[in-house]
């Protein structure tokens, strides 16, 4: 483990038991396939079509390690994100500009025909009608999906010469494949097969990256408190929800990652909604003294413009997300709720959740971070909804809202998949950084799909500081902090968030690749090699899209085309460019080709 607590584990065969089962009534005898999927994510699932349109036979594997809940209901969830409350698509500004082609755009394009929209595609989409698409193109495939609950995520990997072989699952299950794609959002596959992986943040002289590390300042304050608030207890302890400033300075590595939280489909409409949980009385969510901060934060009288956020102002208080675009355009009822509140304290759950600890933890470490998550959320909902400290306005507002009685009915309205924003990331023998888009948009031959979208980090740490000199908080200033708070006040600071803009940039085929020296016939599509800082733009679900139509490809012609001693890393780029054009993917900005 380096000094500065950023995580690194290379080529290391990493045995993961992510749950306990019998296999005494399940089908012992090896499944053979030409290519495997592991986890039926958005990109897990588009990788399997694309692979089994070239003929290939794929098995695709319902994994979710532990991301989905406890329950088997969750367990057996495809689609990720996608299909998990993710309704309002995170496509920048690819919605305009023609980015988005082949698969992905099928996918997209297929819900608006659903909705009967003029203009397809549509980018907004109730998680229902996704999964009903979804399930459309995969039967319409060939694509054996393998299901088993908890009991399909893995158990180990055998590599032989570099190349994985097999893999087992928790219920026993032997599952053999000439080619892997690691399509899971906690990259389980490539670490249980011995790729080199990171997790956490790292040092700014690591790559060269002026946003790397624990920050010195703010690359966005969406979250911040912005008011003279006292952080601190009446015995001098950080407030429940803070944590005592971090030592080491700005721009040290760390083992953080950004924050998690659930992506709620809600609804306005009394007819079709369904009450919010009432959280568990057990959790320290619950208790009342957990949201100490926010009854500051709302009895100070100016917290309405230090919540104010783009487009509320004002009469427009309390401003939740209802301006954004409706789920259904038909009925207009429908949001997707991502951080939706007022103030610092949103549905991110930055301190208290463990989400740092999610990628190395075991299933049921797993599962506790993400009922942690549950019930930080549920906690919230109630303290907003009736906390007399609450401004009346607020409380009044939400109580207008539930979930979707008719998402997510196997698991009562809730979303089964926890928003795991970053986890693993793998370590190829480049590195996707901030500094790539800028100096490389254009890959040509080398490009599989193109990304528009921002550096965009949510916080990782939330913390208290007995004022701006305080050394467990050097270097924390962030920008909307008086300087007549330096010497004198003490405050409280959300860290590590980053939003800034990109232009459109080519994604280069090494980003899914692991080490040539590890392993030559796996791809992996949503733990791409990449920084923190760069993995922040490549982690949005239609990146994974088309990420994932280039794996599936890629892997099909790699078998059809290249001896099988060959590495998949090998595979001539030019053929795998002509064919990917000519399933309609765009692969490089159009200022490329001037």
């Amino acid at each position: 483990m380096c000094s500065n607590m950023f995580r690194y584990r290379a080529a290391m065969h990493v045995a993961i038991l992510l749950a306990v089962g019998s296999a005494a009534d399940l089908k012992q005898e090896p499944f053979d396939f030409d290519v495997v999927v592991y986890g039926a994510t958005s990109g897990g699932i588009i990788a399997a079509i694309a692979a089994s349109r070239h003929n290939m036979s794929v098995g695709m594997i319902v994994a979710n390690g532990g991301g989905c809940g406890p329950s088997d209901a969750g367990a057996n969830h495809i689609g990720g994100m996608t299909t998990g409350g993710l309704g309002k698509t995170d496509i920048g500004g690819a919605a305009d500009g023609g980015l988005i082609g082949g698969i992905t755009l099928e996918f997209y394009s297929r819900v608006a025909k659903i909705y009967n929209t003029t203009a397809p595609p549509s980018w907004n989409h109730e998680p229902h009608v996704a999964l009903a698409v979804y399930e459309s193109m995969l039967n319409e495939s060939t694509v054996d999906i393998i299901r088993g609950g908890h009991g399909a995520n893995i158990r180990s990997a055998t590599v032989k010469a570099r190349r994985i072989t097999s893999i087992t699952l928790v219920d026993g299950r032997l599952i053999q494949a000439r080619a892997f794609i690691d399509a899971s959002y906690e990259g389980d596959l490539i670490a249980a097969a011995g790729a080199s992986w990171v997790v956490g943040r790292e040092a700014k002289s690591k790559y060269n990256e002026s946003m790397a590390g624990r920050q010195a300042g703010d690359y966005g304050q969406n979250y911040e408190f912005k008011l003279r608030l006292n952080p601190y207890d009446d015995h001098g302890k950080p407030l429940p929800l803070l944590e005592e400033g971090p030592t080491g300075s700005p721009g040290d590595g760390d083992d953080r990652v950004q924050a998690y939280n659930f992506r709620l489909c809600t609804t306005s409409d009394p007819k079709s909604s369904a009450v919010f949980p009432r959280p568990d009385p057990s959790s320290n969510f619950a208790k009342k003294e957990t949201w100490e901060l926010a009854r500051r934060f709302f009895a100070d009288p100016n917290w309405k413009v230090a919540a104010g956020r783009t487009g509320c102002s004002g009469d427009d208080f309390p401003c939740f997300e209802l301006e954004s675009p409706p789920l259904n355009p038909l009925t207009g009822h429908k949001r997707d709720w991502n951080n939706p509140f007022l103030g610092p304290l949103n549905t991110d759950c930055v301190t208290g959740c463990n989400q740092s600890g999610y990628a190395e933890a075991d299933f049921e470490g797993r599962l506790r971070i993400w009922e942690d998550h549950k019930q930080y959320y549920l906690s919230l909902l109630q303290f907003y909804g009736s906390d007399p400290h609450i401004p009346e306005e607020i409380r009044n507002k939400l109580g207008a809202w539930g979930l979707c009685a008719d998402e997510f009915v196997e698991t009562g309205n809730w979303p089964p998949q926890l928003y795991t924003r970053e986890t693993r990331r793998m370590v190829g023998d480049k590195v996707f950084t901030q500094n790539t888009p800028s100096e490389h948009r254009c890959f040509g031959n080398l490009s599989i799909g193109i990304a528009d979208y921002t550096f965009d980090s949510h916080p990782a740490q939330r913390f208290a500081c007995f004022n701006g000199t305080d050394p467990n908080c050097k270097g924390a200033l962030p920008a909307w902090l008086p300087s007549g708070m330096i010497e004198n006040q003490s405050f409280a600071w959300a860290e590590g968030n980053v939003q800034l803009p990109l232009k459109p940039y080519s994604i280069p085929r090494w980003s899914i690749t692991p080490k040539i020296s590890e392993l030559t016939n796996c791809l992996a599509t949503a733990t791409p090699s990449g920084s923190h800082v760069g993995f922040s733009s490549l982690r949005m679900e239609p990146q994974f899209m088309v990420l994932g139509h280039s794996a599936g490809t890629w892997a099909a012609l790699y078998l059809s085309f290249s001896n099988i001693t060959s590495a998949i890393q090998e595979l001539d780029a030019g053929l795998l460019t002509r064919q990917l054009e000519k399933e309609g993917q765009i692969l490089n900005p159009a200022i490329c080709k001037l």
